[in-house]
């Protein structure tokens, strides 16, 4: 069976593998340019969750192994795509009349990486051959020279030869260098963070710019922060006003959706704001989706197919659940076929999925904060006995959200 058929009928049975393991599986398990394996192996990373791809390049790292490298690189390769690049995968190995790039890592503003992966910084880079995919590139038409770069990625080793190496050659000011490590804590980073304009940010790190004036970096520790402190509003707020979850009136819309299945595992509750992943894992069971992690509340299927904005509230006083829907975790689902926002109550326990365009047609009735342009809809729901109420401001009719309640 193939490493694509066993991801659709039984992803389960190539959970904890090695990756020269997940590699035996696809085609005839060796990595070359145009087969079926590594056709095989690059789908199932699109797949996988962001830290399974990390353990992946610790393992290609830490031992030699037929097609390590190569797997590296397509791994290094889906970490970008990970960061939001739209990325064109490089050739395995170098042949006469095609460009040896490891992959061309394209910005939503139009910036191109040409990328290049190295197990490790032991021996001399021939600095002017990467150069060189570069120049073809550009002569190609396929990137231009003013918004084009180099990103070299290596592994743990040292690198301050190569540093030294980059600063005194004369392509010092186009090529930037990360390790293996320093690209999946950005990815991370990115993952953590909900606001499209400071992710942009994220991935700007990898594009060449003269740090003697450090105010882009600056701006990208403040704007992480702010988002921190934003994401705090909700629970700050006096929400006296509400919570008594008062008589159920007729809602202004039926709900059409009855989900079902088993309950889950329970969480810790002393960091009951922290189980956003837990929430889209147990979504996933529902749907029968692969849902990956985009960012801190944005999970979607890897055909994008299906968006799911997740959500989480500890318990207030009242039996209430508070939450802060943010403008641009409205956003992020226009681009979804299939979009939902995700409640969680106090646990992945108690979850409520509601089709992104009935949220939409409730808007108008919720109350709204506005700070510097940053917006929010403030959701309040009530478990009133067997009903699930979504309370809006005064003189707005009461939604009954029991059946987009997961049983």
């Amino acid at each position: 069976m193939s490493l694509s058929s066993i991801l659709r009928a039984n992803p389960e049975q190539l959970r904890g593998k090695l990756v020269r393991q997940i590699i035996a599986f696809a085609g005839d398990g060796r990595l070359l340019d145009g087969s079926s394996a590594a056709s095989e192996f690059r789908e199932y990373l699109r797949n996988v969750p962001s830290g399974d791809l990390a353990r992946y390049a610790d393992e290609c790292l830490a031992e030699k192994f037929e097609n390590g490298g190569l797997a590296l690189q397509d791994i290094v390769n889906q970490l970008g795509r990970r960061l939001g690049f739209i990325v064109e995968d490089g050739r395995y190995r170098g042949v006469a009349g095609a460009i040896g790039f490891d992959g061309i890592w394209d910005s939503p503003d139009g910036h191109h990486i040409v990328v290049e992966v190295k197990t490790t910084s032991t021996f001399q880079i021939e600095l002017d051959t990467i150069a060189s995919y570069r120049r073809e590139l550009i002569r190609s038409g396929r990137i231009t020279e003013d918004r084009s770069s180099i990103l070299i990625v290596v592994g743990r080793d040292q690198t301050d030869d190569l540093e030294a190496q980059i600063r005194g050659s004369r392509h010092a000011w186009e090529i930037r260098l990360i390790s293996v490590d320093g690209l999946k804590r950005l990815v991370d980073l990115k993952e953590d963070l909900d606001d499209p304009s400071i992710a942009r940010k994220v991935s700007e790190i990898l594009i060449p710019y003269e740090y003697t004036r450090v105010d882009r970096i600056i701006d990208l520790v403040f704007s992480a922060t702010e988002e921190v402190l934003h994401d705090q509003i909700p629970q700050a707020l006096d929400i006296a006003d509400g919570a008594a979850a008062g008589s159920l009136l007729k809602p202004t819309q039926q709900p059409t959706m009855d989900i079902a299945v088993d309950a889950g595992p329970a969480v810790d509750r002393a960091g009951p704001m922290m189980f956003n992943a837990a929430c889209a894992q147990r979504i996933s069971a529902v749907f029968r989706a692969v849902l990956l992690k985009r960012s801190r509340t944005l999970f979607s299927s890897p055909d994008e197919s299906i968006g799911v904005v997740c959500l989480v509230s500890k318990e207030h006083p009242g039996g209430v659940y508070w939450y802060g829907y943010q403008d641009y975790a409205r956003d992020s689902l226009k681009g979804f076929p299939n979009a939902y926002v995700a409640f969680g109550c106090g646990s992945p326990e108690r979850i409520i999925v509601i089709p992104w365009n009935d949220v939409e047609q409730w808007l108008g009735g919720m109350n709204i904060t506005d700070r510097e342009g940053h917006k929010f809809w403030h959701v309040k729901i009530f478990f009133d006995g067997n009903a699930v109420v979504l309370h809006r401001k005064a003189g707005q009719l009461r939604v009954d959200l029991s059946k987009y309640l997961i049983k």
